[in-house]
């Protein structure tokens, strides 16, 4: 906030309360996650079932359609989320909070689609769901277009580094680019006046 009028110490004071906001925010939201998650039914109503009956899940409908979305795109992976907001909460209150939410976000999304491509290849799953497969659709269709051992383990790796890196998107910024720019602009500007002596005085 780079607003005159407003004094520093109601600045300061301002941001910590959007800084705890976010971060009470970002672990509530975890915690709704994880409940309907965990008390999700295949047979409650959802995008995968139709039922009349009232819904098991601690959040009710809503609960029972987000879990099902969760569960159909990303499987067991889905709990990921869970993760990624905690850990957010967390850093949040540290005073660490990351930038770039949704980059993250996106990444980590990704991450959870490219990491079961090696149980794919050695066909390890179990059920943890009926009727819905372990590591999601997405990530199935993903290993349907290559089926292949050396693919298969690569995006697995790719896919751990970017569910870290994802948690740390930040470590991308360039330290001190300002400087270096200067630097680079006065180098040359030097080198410039140096080539002016060395010129011959008609």
């Amino acid at each position: 906030m780079n607003n005159s009028y407003i004094p520093t110490f109601l600045k300061d004071k301002i941001f910590i309360f959007f800084n705890y906001f976010i971060g009470f925010l970002s672990l509530i939201l975890s915690i709704l996650l994880a409940l309907s998650l965990i008390t999700f039914d295949i047979k409650d109503n959802s995008f995968l079932t139709n039922s009349s009956s009232l819904s098991s899940n601690l959040l009710g409908d809503i609960g029972s359609y987000i879990a099902s979305f969760i569960f159909y795109a990303f499987g067991i992976m889905g709990f990921g989320l869970v993760i990624f907001f905690f850990t957010y909460a967390i850093s949040t209150f540290r005073k660490k909070r990351p930038g770039f939410f949704f980059i993250r976000l996106l990444f980590f999304l990704v991450s959870l689609t490219l990491i079961p491509q090696s149980f794919f290849y050695i066909n390890y799953e179990f059920v943890f769901i009926d009727e819905i497969q372990t590591w999601g659709i997405f990530s199935e269709n993903i290993y349907f277009y290559h089926q292949s051992s050396f693919i298969s383990y690569g995006l697995t790796i790719i896919g751990l580094v970017v569910f870290f890196l994802s948690q740390k998107l930040s470590i991308f910024k360039i330290p001190n680019f300002n400087i270096r720019k200067n630097k680079f602009i006065e180098n040359n500007i030097n080198e410039k006046k140096q080539m002016k002596k060395k010129d011959p005085i008609i």
